[in-house]
């Protein structure tokens, strides 16, 4: 090979070096740059870790407080209720009658409670029918059938023949006589508050609803039941 094509050959190798170098430094420079941004995001992922932490740590903490007065009011409330189950069944129980419904220890339903009462109704087992009448109007008062007047008035009557719970039977009967004035029910509600009041002891009270069924009830089949031993209680008031 002569000088001339050896020198034309060394400057074209060198310009490749050249060329080469410069590329290679353009890479290094381009990866640099990109790992430079790849730590950069890093730390604002670390720092965007590091705050949601601290906001996790902040929301466990109302967490527990929501649950710790979430526990206190459940407790409240449990508190209310056991006193309210026992002012409305056991103290209104004459001494040493038995609680039959139980409703703390079974947590009875509506359908459960009223299914009882009314079985027990038809069997004219009227003592524990009407302690489930009553449980049912106290724990489940708004209850659609509690409001109707075919449970006022078999709650009542089972409260009366049941011999004992007078208070329950007035307040089940002046209800449907309040609220149902149109009810197939209304009279003999209005007879069976009547017999309630003789029970009593409140003469007048049971006098003046004989007189109103002997005015305007003579037809009838409640003043059937009264009329036949009408004057055995004219006489019996008079004395």
């Amino acid at each position: 090979m002569d000088m001339k094509r050896l020198t034309h050959f060394t400057l074209l190798l060198l310009l490749g070096v050249s060329s080469s170098g410069c590329d290679l430094l353009q890479t290094v420079e381009q990866k640099a740059s990109t790992l430079n941004q790849m730590e950069e995001q890093i730390i604002a992922l670390k720092m965007q870790a590091v705050e949601r932490e601290k906001e996790m740590t902040a929301l466990k903490a109302e967490n527990r407080q929501l649950e710790n007065q979430n526990k206190r009011m459940t407790v409240q409330l449990q508190s209310q209720n056991k006193g309210r189950e026992i002012a409305s069944i056991r103290t209104m129980l004459p001494a040493g009658d038995e609680d039959m419904v139980k409703f703390e220890v079974y947590q009875w339903t509506p359908e459960q409670i009223l299914g009882t009462a009314q079985a027990e109704f038809h069997k004219k087992n009227f003592k524990k029918s009407a302690q489930y009448y009553q449980a049912m109007s106290f724990h489940y008062p708004d209850h659609p059938m509690v409001k109707k007047d075919e449970f006022r008035f078999h709650a009542g009557v089972a409260a009366y023949e049941a011999g004992e719970y007078h208070a329950w039977t007035m307040d089940h009967l002046s209800h449907l006589v309040k609220d149902h004035p149109t009810s197939k029910y209304y009279r003999g509600a209005k007879l069976w508050m009547g017999l309630t009041h003789l029970q009593m002891g409140d003469h007048d009270k049971f006098f003046a609803t004989v007189e109103e069924f002997r005015k305007k009830y003579r037809n009838t089949p409640e003043w059937s039941i009264l009329s036949a031993h009408y004057e055995k209680i004219v006489q019996k008031y008079k004395n």
